[in-house]
């Protein structure tokens, strides 16, 4: 694997992923996606800390993958399902990947990718989602690494480039968040 030159530093926005909840709940965000749900803490956040009416949780919960090769991925959605339980009126389901079901999916006001952490899922992902974000929605992402070799760094700079749009990074301890309005 060739090691990936990034064009600069990050801009670094706001301390914690939470931040970037605030930000959904003061534009009054109504509809959005979590894409990679794995046990839903991150959903439940999302959902007691916004004024989101509908969030849809993609994730295919399937075993082998990159992320989780092992793991019972059904032992996961059940964890996901029942983290989410409180809120199960303002949540869809939709076992799937996320490049396949996007076409089930409205215009959204809050897009968070955090599902096949490769360049080429995040980049697809990006690709696949950032034209169903509306303008003045949240697009934005986990797992925003330097030092790892996940593709999210590189699917980030190279997708905003090629769009001529800032992003800003999270500095939240290990794994920072991605994000930018469109």
């Amino acid at each position: 694997m060739k090691n990936y030159e990034y064009p600069r530093p990050p801009i670094f926005k706001a301390r914690t992923r939470e931040r970037i909840l605030r930000e959904v709940r003061r534009r009054k965000c109504k509809v959005g996606v979590e894409i990679g749900v794995h046990r839903g803490e991150f959903s439940k956040k999302i959902l007691e800390r916004t004024d989101i009416e509908t969030l849809y949780l993609i994730d295919p919960w399937v075993v082998g993958g990159i992320d989780y090769p092992k793991n019972d991925r059904d032992e996961d959605m059940r964890m996901a399902l029942e983290a989410v339980e409180p809120h199960k009126d303002r949540v869809v389901i939709v076992r799937g990947f996320s490049m396949e079901v996007a076409d089930q999916l409205p215009n959204l006001d809050f897009i968070y990718i955090d599902g096949d952490h490769r360049y080429e899922g995040v980049k697809g992902d990006m690709e696949t989602y950032w034209p169903k974000c509306n303008d003045g929605g949240i697009f934005a992402g986990h797992d925003f690494y330097l030092r790892h070799k996940c593709g999210v760094p590189r699917a980030c700079y190279e997708f905003f480039d090629s769009i001529g749009h800032e992003f800003y990074v999270t500095r939240c301890g290990y794994w920072p968040s991605w994000w930018t309005i469109k």
